[in-house]
């Protein structure tokens, strides 16, 4: 996304979603880092799958589709 972020542009036409504007590009960017280093935290803090589902759904509204399709991959990669 950084690397998008250095083209000039105004709109965004994703794959999924709604056509959106590079602000919100940038919030997609910084969800997403937020997302990655809340989880990555609590992992090196040896928190629970359970804890980082409650943190997920409460912080990022993430429902049971991503949870259960995601989680656990997740949580290997960000070790």
């Amino acid at each position: 996304m950084n690397r998008a972020l250095q083209l000039d542009f105004d709109t965004v036409v994703p794959g999924h979603g709604n056509v959106s504007t590079r602000a919100d590009l940038i919030r997609f960017r910084d969800s997403t880092v937020t997302l990655r280093n809340k989880i990555h935290e609590m992992i090196v803090a040896k928190n629970s799958r359970a804890d980082v589902e409650k943190m997920l759904r409460s912080d990022f509204r993430w429902g049971d589709l991503p949870i259960n399709g995601s989680l656990d991959g997740l949580m290997v990669e960000l070790r």
